[in-house]
């Protein structure tokens, strides 16, 4: 794959321009689209990753601030670019998904500037009314599940199916391995039965239909899924908890995390989670907020204050894990 010169990126921006301002169709078609075209992608250079990540952001950006003519035409022209671009410029196709990945990464780039967002590495967060409307919901499901457990197994699988063209991102796969993880969880009977209520409560949420958030609105469906799943397992092992915080910490303070590729000559493949973790030790502007004796994020994801939120009684957890000026082995 050629790098994309000046006047390519040229090219590019003047055909988002265009595209952006020449939607006629609802924003729901477009998410729904959007989510289809992105299933499609297929990984093959490693910067995919980062260009259905960006896909999410900007399908959350676009329900977010619908109202503000500004940011939801950048957002719909990011959209917009990566199904009509092509067919409205042939000469563009000879960039394959360079093209997409560059547009996207510029519209999500343009609306965190415009609000003073940064990056970051897990998915776009719920608003405050969706998380409130979720939350509900997984504490009613904790006393009356939608279905029996092994039907409840077989609804996780057929989610991850939905979600294999999306697994070249991150945030996907972690949902993926969240869900399988909660299957194991409710089929091992050596659990204890909060745990195994938990897992039943959050499989249950994701095989229900009417959630926090609209089935129509694409890829952004999937996120309060990914919420609750990943709140159900921080509840069952919250010694997994402090990574998360950690990666978005570390790609908000360096964002080119987010798209950065290895290649040893055989293909380029994106840095793992394990090397982001890692670069945190030498990121100056991490650092103090993961010190010894530090909350990262001021105890909004300690599951034991979820507990106490929720209404669930507390019970003894392994100590969180600090991150220090030492290395993460």
């Amino acid at each position: 794959m050629s790098h994309l010169t000046y006047a390519d990126r040229e090219l590019l921006l003047r055909a988002f321009d265009s595209l952006r301002a020449n939607w006629t169709g609802s924003d729901e078609q477009l998410l729904a689209k959007a989510c289809c075209w992105a299933k499609e992608v297929i990984p093959a250079l490693g910067f995919e990753h980062a260009l259905l990540r960006d896909v999410a952001v900007l399908s959350k950006y676009l329900i977010n601030h619908s109202k503000d003519v500004d940011l939801a035409e950048i957002a719909r022209g990011g959209l917009l670019y990566l199904l009509q671009a092509g067919a409205d410029y042939p000469q563009l196709t000879r960039f394959g998904l360079a093209d997409d990945a560059f547009i996207a990464s510029y519209a999500v780039h343009e609306i965190r500037t415009r609000l003073g967002d940064h990056a970051v590495y897990n998915p776009p967060a719920l608003n405050k009314e969706e998380q409130e409307v979720a939350e509900q919901l997984f504490l009613e499901l904790l006393e009356r599940p939608v279905m029996e457990d092994g039907a409840l197994v077989l609804a996780a699988q057929r989610v991850s199916k939905e979600l294999a063209g999306l697994e070249a991102c991150g945030l996907f796969r972690r949902l993926c391995n969240n869900l399988e993880f909660l299957s194991s969880v409710l089929r091992d009977s050596d659990r204890c039965a909060e745990r195994r209520s938990y897992a039943r409560a959050a499989l249950s949420y994701v095989a229900c239909e009417q959630d926090a958030i609209d089935d129509r609105l694409g890829i952004v469906d999937y996120l309060d899924d990914n919420f609750i799943a990943q709140l159900a397992v921080d509840l069952i092992e919250p010694a997994r908890e402090p990574w998360l915080a950690l990666l978005d910490a570390t790609v908000g303070a360096w964002p080119f995390l987010n798209g950065m590729l290895i290649d040893d000559g055989n293909g380029g493949r994106p840095i793992s989670e394990y090397m982001i973790v890692n670069s945190a030790l030498a990121c100056l502007a991490v650092q103090p907020r993961f010190g010894p004796g530090c909350d990262p994020d001021g105890g909004r994801r300690d599951p034991r204050t979820r507990r106490a939120q929720y209404g669930i009684p507390l019970e003894a957890s392994p100590d969180r894990i600090l991150v220090s000026r030492t290395p993460v082995v």
